[in-house]
């Protein structure tokens, strides 16, 4: 396996047969829950069998199952791992200052409301 900072490849260096068990394969997770929520995907392969319904993923785990694929030395699997974007620290401190001025007109406004009253 070969990881990048967008995908993973997979290289068979044996000949095997996966079992049939209801999963046979991998699971690659964020231990610590510190990076964004990501999706995958095949980019390319030359597995017979292999198609999007072998892999699942949700915000901090993926799970590639091999259940009865075949596989040679000659096989190669990618996948595409897109992770969320982050928001930038200018796009926080704009939505920051957003609801602090909607709290001080919300604010300003009831009391307005009470003088009157």
């Amino acid at each position: 396996m070969t990881f990048t900072d967008t995908g993973l490849d997979v290289t068979f260096i044996v000949n095997n047969y996966w079992n049939p068990a209801s999963f046979n394969g991998f699971k690659i997770w964020d231990v610590d829950g510190t990076l964004g929520d990501f999706t995958a995907s095949i980019a390319s392969s030359n597995m017979a069998g292999l198609t999007a319904s072998n892999i699942r993923y949700d915000q901090n785990n993926i799970w590639v199952n091999w259940q009865g694929l075949s596989f040679n030395t000659a096989t190669r699997v990618s996948f595409n791992i897109t992770a969320a974007a982050v928001p930038e620290p200018a796009t926080w401190a704009l939505m920051l200052t957003g609801l602090g001025l909607t709290g001080l007109s919300l604010r300003r406004r009831a009391r307005g409301a009470s003088a009157l009253a």
